[in-house]
């Protein structure tokens, strides 16, 4: 299988030196939002773009979506990965 790893480097650069992210969080008194907490979510999500939504990437493409009487149903998997990132919070 594929192994991917986040560019977190990357990320975390627009984040902080394009982006100025915490302050921006500061600004929208958003609390609690320092630099330290931004590069863990930034790991995190990496950790599950590579658990969760990476082996969707094969059977998505082998299986893909179908629509059928009005209703899409995707490829297995991708139910799994959406709740892993939904129970996390991510979309809170």
């Amino acid at each position: 299988m594929v192994r991917y790893d986040a560019p977190l480097r990357d990320y975390t650069f627009l984040l902080h030196e394009v982006f100025e992210v915490v302050e921006l969080a500061e600004q929208l008194s958003y609390e609690g939002w320092d630099r330290d907490m931004i590069d863990m979510m930034m790991e995190e999500w990496g950790e599950i773009m590579r658990t969760a939504w990476l082996p969707t990437n094969a059977v998505g493409d082998k299986i893909g979506c179908t629509y059928e009487n009005g209703k899409v149903t995707t490829a297995p998997g991708f139910k799994e990965a959406w709740d892993v990132t939904t129970e996390g919070g991510w979309f809170a």
